[in-house]
């Protein structure tokens, strides 16, 4: 069976299980994760050929996601030596942050007036991922993949805020996963319609409407998009509770609703979670658990050690192959909504 199908077909047909990867796992995978290489994403550096003035004299990209690192997980099945998956986060080359900012300036510099407006783009949420999943295989050089932008956008003069508009949009495209090509395919299939649907409502900004809204601080916003969005005990505590997550939202506020149970060594390095009865715990009914020190997530049929990752959190799903071989695809979690990407 080829290594692609056995990614998908984890997933469906797991049994329940009790068992969770050792602490020895943690460290490798920690280890691991500092040597994960980036595959690089270069935007065009188009003009507008539009004669249209903007009101406005330039534009800033505020990157407020959870995880700035990137932009897309990608995995390549190796059939040599070493991993058998090869794990690479797909980025802009100078981060979405830096590259938006020089893209859209750049776009637009000959529309942009000598006004005391200014355009703030806060980036919520800009990532692409697999429909199926970005995964490159012999069998297979094209998938399904989808990427999800949502950002708010305002018009900045004397010091306020005015709401401008709000983008929260997927778009789901069908591209190419060779490595050599999955860069390209991404921006030109994924990234550059959004940008384009993004710079297409920037000029459609009817000044006028929008100075009649609500006008908002720079504190207020600073508040609302950095300091209570990153707020989360989980990222704030500086231990985390030892206990088991029965869902994400205990887990986000590092308050797990099982705080007595019993951390149990089985065979093949593996551990059981006991509860005060001496019962064996489900994980397949639990969102995680902590040990005090380090924290797992439940996906598939095991638990996995989470390692941070700036606001966020990364993991390892590890992907039996044989008795003797495993294979380890990186997942992310998403921290507005729990799930596994």
């Amino acid at each position: 069976m080829k290594l692609l199908s056995i990614i998908f077909l984890t997933t469906v047909f797991c049994t329940s299980s009790l068992h969770a990867q050792k602490i020895q796992k943690y460290r490798k995978d920690s280890s691991y994760l500092q040597n994960i290489k980036d595959l690089n994403i270069y935007p065009d550096t188009n003009i507008s050929k539009d004669t249209n003035k903007l009101p406005y004299a330039r534009i800033s990209i505020r990157d407020v996601r959870f995880d700035t690192s990137l932009i897309a997980l990608y995995a390549k099945v190796n059939n040599g030596f070493g991993p058998r998956i090869l794990n690479y986060k797909l980025d802009f080359a100078g981060g979405v942050e830096n590259t938006l900012n020089k893209y859209f300036n750049n776009f637009f510099k000959q529309q942009f007036t000598n006004s005391r407006n200014e355009l703030v783009c806060f980036i919520k949420t800009f990532y692409a991922t697999r429909r199926d999943s970005i995964v490159e295989n012999g069998a297979s050089n094209e998938n399904i993949a989808q990427v999800h932008l949502a950002a708010d956008v305002f018009l900045k003069t004397d010091g306020l805020y005015y709401p401008a508009f709000r983008v929260d949009t997927l778009l789901i495209e069908t591209i190419k996963t060779r490595k050599k090509e999955v860069a390209d395919e991404v921006k030109e299939n994924l990234l550059s319609p959004l940008c384009d649907m993004l710079t297409a409502k920037m000029t459609r900004i009817n000044i006028e409407y929008v100075l009649n809204k609500k006008a908002f601080t720079d504190s207020f916003l600073q508040i609302s998009y950095y300091s209570n969005r990153f707020n989360l005990p989980i990222l704030t505590d500086t231990f985390y509770r030892k206990g088991i997550y029965k869902n994400f939202e205990e887990f986000k506020n590092n308050d797990p609703s099982v705080t007595h149970f019993k951390i149990k060594k089985e065979k093949f390095e593996s551990i059981s979670l006991i509860d005060e009865d001496g019962n064996y715990i489900n994980t397949m009914r639990i969102f995680g658990f902590s040990d005090g020190k380090n924290c797992w997530i439940q996906h598939g049929n095991f638990c996995y050690p989470l390692i941070r990752m700036g606001n966020s959190f990364e993991f390892f799903w590890t992907i039996p192959i044989s008795i003797l071989e495993n294979a380890k695809l990186l997942m992310l979690v998403n921290m507005q909504s729990g799930k596994v990407n």
